[in-house]
């Protein structure tokens, strides 16, 4: 475990990770590796992230994301993870209802963090209802959680 905030990755993340290692999206995973947060899954949203990675479409556009690559991103992922096997279905959003999985699971998991590149998700970072409903969680896209936990770690190194 880590001393690290609590996060739940997008789908769309890890995508970006897998085709661009080296991208904000692609520095998650040595972030995961260091163990630098905690990182909450559950086995749809693993299942999510091997679908998306291994689609037809996506492979045609980025003919280096094997299947061995996407198991072993999905496998780093997964081994420093934390499984969250029940979820209650609390959070309904009719804006796009594919949401409301990812959004339930950082819910159940308490997690700080949902990191997402999708504009319906980051939306919610604006809802008044929904920050007034769960006020300890942020949605951010990736290049905004690596300045907020930069900020955080320049703020402890000074202390």
């Amino acid at each position: 475990m880590t001393d690290g905030p609590g996060i739940v990755l997008d789908t769309g993340v890890v995508l970006q990770a897998a085709l661009n290692p080296l991208g904000p999206a692609g520095q998650f995973l040595s972030l995961i590796d260091g163990r630098a947060f905690t990182v909450y899954l559950s086995q749809a949203l693993l299942e999510e992230y091997l679908d998306v990675l291994r689609r037809p479409a996506v492979r045609a556009k980025n003919p280096r994301l094997t299947d061995e690559l996407a198991a072993a991103i999905v496998g780093r992922i997964r081994q420093t993870g934390v499984l969250i096997a029940m979820i209650p279905h609390e959070f309904c959003y009719e804006r796009d209802p594919d949401d409301e999985p990812v959004v339930n699971l950082a819910i159940a998991a308490r997690a700080r963090f949902l990191v997402s590149r999708d504009a319906d998700l980051l939306d919610l970072a604006g809802d008044e209802t929904f920050q007034s409903t769960y006020p300890w969680r942020s949605i951010v896209g990736p290049v905004d959680l690596l300045r907020t936990l930069r900020a955080e770690g320049e703020a402890h190194s000074e202390q």
